[in-house]
C-alpha cells in the first residue's frame, strides 16, 4: 500500500512537472515559428531543447502507467533522461552561461527541469539494477545528434552551439570539445547508473525486509 501511495503521488508530481517544460519551451517555439521555418528547426536543433523534450515525455509515461510495476525498459529510459539534462545543466552552465539575468526558460529547461528530474531518480530509484553495458547505451542519443549537428551545419553553415561551430574552431578544437563532452557523459552515466543501482538495492532490500520481517542479521 505504501509503495502504491508512493507511485501515485509520484504521478502527480510528474503530470505537474512535465508541462511547466513545454510552456517553457513552446513559448519559444511559437515566437522562433513566427520568425520562419529555418529559425524553428535551429531551435528544434538544440540538444537542450531535445532533452528537455525527452524529459517531458519520459515523465509523461512514467505517470500515465503509475499503478504498474517499473520495467527495465521505463527505468532505462529515465536514466537516459537524467543523464542527457545533467549534461544539459552542466555545459550550459560552465560553457555558456553569460552571466545575465536568466530568463524563466532558460531556468527551466536549463536547471530547474534538470535538478527535478535528478530528485525524481532519486526519489524512485531503478526496480532492477542497470549495469554498465546498459548504460553506455545511453551515449547512442548524443552520438547520433552530433552526426545531424555537423551533417546539418556542413549543408546550411549554422550549428547550435559556440564549441561546435566549424566557421570559427578549427576541425581539432571541435574534436577535442566532442571528446571532452563523452568523458563528462561517461562520468555523469556512472553516477547515474551507481547512485541508481544503490538506491534501488535498498529500497529492494527494505521490501525484503517488510515482507518477510527478517532483515539478515
Amino acid at each position: 500500500v505504501h509503495r502504491m501511495d508512493t507511485r501515485a503521488s509520484l504521478a502527480v508530481v510528474r503530470v505537474m512537472a512535465a508541462p511547466v517544460v513545454l510552456e517553457a519551451i513552446g513559448s519559444d517555439l511559437i515566437g522562433q515559428a513566427g520568425d520562419g521555418s529555418a529559425k524553428l528547426i535551429n531551435t528544434l536543433s538544440y540538444f537542450t531543447v531535445q532533452s528537455n523534450l525527452i524529459g517531458a515525455a519520459v515523465l509523461f509515461y512514467a505517470a500515465y502507467r503509475w499503478r504498474r510495476p517499473p520495467t527495465p525498459a521505463l527505468d532505462w529510459l529515465r536514466g537516459a533522461a537524467v543523464v542527457y539534462l545533467v549534461v544539459t545543466m552542466v555545459i550550459y552552465n560552465v560553457l555558456l552561461a553569460t552571466g545575465d539575468a536568466m530568463t524563466w526558460t532558460n531556468a527551466v529547461v536549463h536547471v530547474l527541469f534538470p535538478i527535478y528530474l535528478v530528485i525524481d531518480w532519486l526519489v524512485d530509484p531503478p526496480g532492477a539494477r542497470i549495469g554498465w553495458r546498459r548504460g553506455i547505451l545511453w551515449l547512442a542519443y548524443p552520438t547520433l545528434y552530433l552526426v545531424y549537428t555537423f551533417a546539418r551545419g556542413a549543408s546550411v553553415g549554422w550549428y547550435p552551439y559556440p564549441f561546435f561551430d566549424l566557421n570559427v574552431n578549427g576541425a581539432a578544437t571541435v574534436a577535442l570539445y566532442a571528446v571532452g563532452l563523452y568523458a563528462f557523459g561517461l562520468i555523469v552515466i556512472a553516477g547515474v547508473t551507481l547512485s541508481g543501482n544503490w538506491l534501488g538495492e535498498r529500497r529492494r532490500a527494505a521490501s525484503r525486509i517488510a515482507a518477510t520481517g527478517f532483515d539478515g542479521a
